[in-house]
């Protein structure tokens, strides 16, 4: 997901968003979108993907689960 949010300098802001299974999924050679268990990184900040360029964190998905079309 994308949202732009301009910050004065020092300002400081809780922002929530939610990452459903489609916005995780990826889809494979054969056309199949699913939710891949693995370990993903979600980075927060300007000038992505620049190491240090904002916040990050890591997370890790268990088992797969198929989206429908």
């Amino acid at each position: 997901g994308f949202t732009r949010l301009h910050l004065t300098p020092g300002e400081k802001r809780h922002i929530v968003f939610q990452l459903d299974p489609r916005t995780l999924s990826q889809v494979d050679e054969q056309g199949i979108r699913a939710v891949r268990a693995g370990s993903y990184r979600l980075a927060l900040g300007g000038s992505q993907p620049i190491a240090g360029a904002g916040q990050s964190t890591s997370f890790t998905i268990v088992g797969n689960q198929s989206i429908p079309r």
